[in-house]
């Protein structure tokens, strides 16, 4: 008689041989997150079945025994994969089939597994709703310090008009605030259970997903049993948002990166979020802004585009339900350090004032106003005034005549040229209007980089972030509320 062959795990009694190395599926059972959301869920399981009468108390009390024991152990160490609590308590001789048998009633793999990389996600998504706030206090209070720190602002590469360090830098918390709101979006379609789900048709078990769901921390049941096993557009959706997370600080990092070289010195980090170089002993290298922030995104980006690849394969295919989560949290765990390293830069950064307001002396960042002055002060109509100035750059570049250098000569000189008569202009409303910190001074509109303006704008960010922070505090407390109901319903069961 042929002998029967001995499987080696969980569930392959169909199958005559074990399963090969070559697809054991390691995304899976080495990812720390996932396994405590899968021994969550197990815990919730038992206390539903039991509290549904689907077995008994006896066998319920030594299978919540068992997992407690496997955490006094070591969750990560004692769970090998999605099965591993049912697993590890049937291999044990104190429990044993009799007991660890009854723990999988009505669920299967699938909803396993994809609730326990939504306990994980979850967590994660807190950890970077933290981390954001963190990183939008550190542009706030450096912005403070910069309210009237000039600087040239650009576009096409080239210097276009006056702005402040702290106005720049309140253009890059907004974006965050925005990040914010779309995280916490996501967080709420990732609290969804699809516990209860089993493959795709749930049990003829009379189970109880919402009380499941509840000892979880989940908001609420995802209503359709097949979407919520093979739906994978909240993993997507986190994808996307932390790609455009990822795109937000690799904007700032970029020009912060062009403003720490020589050509510019604008700005300096601090020493210890620089590199060197092995050869060029003059180097420091702002690889704060370069690897650890720009060139994580590029790894964010690869990730969104892959798991839509792998999405798109079909309904029918349990690939996406096992691929695209790992790379999810290993994205997240990318944006957590690029948004650590940036939180730091930001609060320890030096802006050179001087040479700042030096480069934005040296160009025409300030000729818009002088137009803006022609036309409010010698009513040119706006686009002669327009044509006046450009007049007057170009005769100006042509002579070696900086911005501060222009007198009314050469103002009458271009209006001439340009619309047939002299302007007669004296030299203070000239300086005036090519001042710098006047420029920014005048600029009294909503959103502008005034000086008050900026620092009523950072206020109202402040009363955003400290609503934003009490949010995620909320979150945090409802898990935490939720773990105790768990481990209550947990001690009433074993204390019967």
């Amino acid at each position: 008689m042929e002998e029967k062959h001995k499987t080696g795990g969980y569930g392959r009694e169909r199958l005559k041989e074990e399963r090969s190395p070559l697809i054991n599926r390691t995304w899976i059972k080495d990812d720390p997150l996932m396994l405590r959301g899968c021994h969550m869920f197990d815990k919730a399981q038992v206390v539903m079945l039991t509290e549904q009468e689907l077995i008994t108390k006896e066998i319920a009390a030594k299978l919540l025994k068992a997992l407690r024991e496997m955490e006094q152990l070591g969750v990560d160490k004692v769970r090998p994969g999605m099965h591993g609590g049912e697993a590890w308590i049937t291999k044990n001789p104190r429990y044993g089939p009799d007991v660890g048998g009854w723990i999988h009633i009505g669920r299967s793999s699938g909803d396993l597994s994809v609730t326990g990389y939504r306990i994980a996600l979850r967590e994660r998504l807190l950890d970077l709703l933290e981390a954001v706030c963190e990183l939008r206090e550190a542009l706030l209070d450096t912005a403070e310090n910069n309210l009237e720190s000039v600087m040239a602002g650009y576009s096409h590469n080239q210097i276009a008009q006056t702005l402040t360090f702290g106005h720049y830098l309140l253009a890059r918390v907004l974006p965050h605030e925005r990040d914010f709101q779309r995280l916490r979006e996501c967080y709420a379609r990732v609290n969804m259970s699809p516990a209860g789900s089993a493959i795709m048709s749930g049990t003829d078990f009379a189970i109880s997903r919402e009380r499941t769901a509840e000892l979880m921390g989940f908001d609420e049941v995802i209503k359709n049993t097949k979407d919520a096993v093979f739906g994978q557009d909240h993993m997507l959706e986190t994808l996307a948002v932390l790609a455009i997370l990822a795109n937000n600080i690799g904007k700032y990092a970029d020009d912060l990166d062009w403003y720490s070289g020589f050509e510019f010195d604008e700005v300096e980090p601090a020493d210890q979020l620089s590199g060197t170089s092995s050869i060029m002993p003059q180097k420091k290298n702002p690889v704060c802004f370069e690897d650890f922030t720009r060139g994580r995104s590029g790894l964010i980006f690869g990730r969104l585009m892959g798991a839509l690849a792998i999405d798109k394969v079909g309904t029918h295919a349990v690939s996406p339900m096992l691929m695209i989560p790992p790379e999810v949290l290993n994205a997240i765990e990318h944006t957590l350090g690029s948004i650590a390293v940036m939180t730091q830069a930001m609060k320890t950064i030096k802006f050179n004032k001087d040479i700042a307001k030096e480069r934005v002396t040296e160009d025409w960042a300030q000729a818009t106003d002088l137009a803006a002055a022609l036309t409010r002060e010698r009513n040119v109509p706006w686009r002669l005034a327009h044509h006046i100035v450009g007049t007057l750059v170009r005769h100006a570049i042509e002579e070696g005549k900086l911005p501060m250098e222009t007198t009314p000569e050469m103002i009458d000189q271009a209006a001439m040229e340009s619309i047939g008569k002299p302007i007669k202009w004296d030299v203070n409303s000239i300086r005036r209007a090519l001042d710098p910190l006047e420029s920014v001074k005048r600029r009294q509109i909503t959103g502008g980089p005034a000086p008050n303006k900026v620092a009523e704008a950072i206020k109202e960010c402040r009363k955003n972030l400290k609503k934003d922070r009490e949010t995620v505090s909320s979150l945090r407390s409802k898990q935490e509320e939720a773990a105790e109901k768990l481990e209550t319903a947990i001690d009433s069961i074993i204390g019967d």
